[in-house]
């Protein structure tokens, strides 16, 4: 009986502690996320963007970002260039903030993801 209760005590309390850890963990990760998109300020980056199926990349002369367009402003860019479908690769300036240090793209084999806010001519 009492092999019982410690094992039940023990039991819940781990399921506490796993719990406490994911809140918390959950909650340093709204922090990273809420700080990166409010304190960073645009810049601009000029290169190559190129998409297709499995990659949507700007590659500048020091690095390669992976890029997020929430806005579809490539896209526009493109279809006024007369691109006709998603596969597309031109040369461009864009204003854009910079993610912290990760694995973005696809297989995760970029460092940094570029956030595009607008284009600049």
């Amino acid at each position: 009986m009492k092999k019982r209760i410690f094992t039940l005590i023990t039991s819940v309390g781990s399921l506490w502690l796993t719990w406490q850890i994911m809140k918390i963990k959950a909650q340093a990760r709204r922090i990273d996320i809420f700080s990166t998109e409010i304190s960073e300020k645009p810049l601009s980056y000029s290169g190559q963007v190129h998409k297709n199926s499995h990659f949507f990349t700007l590659t500048t002369p020091a690095k390669t970002y992976h890029l997020y367009d929430p806005y579809a402003i490539l896209d526009t860019i493109a279809k006024q260039q007369g691109f006709t479908d998603n596969n597309y690769s031109f040369t461009t300036c864009i204003q854009a903030i910079r993610s912290p240090k990760g694995n973005y793209g696809y297989l995760g084999q970029f460092d940094y993801q570029l956030t595009v806010t607008k284009h600049s001519s």
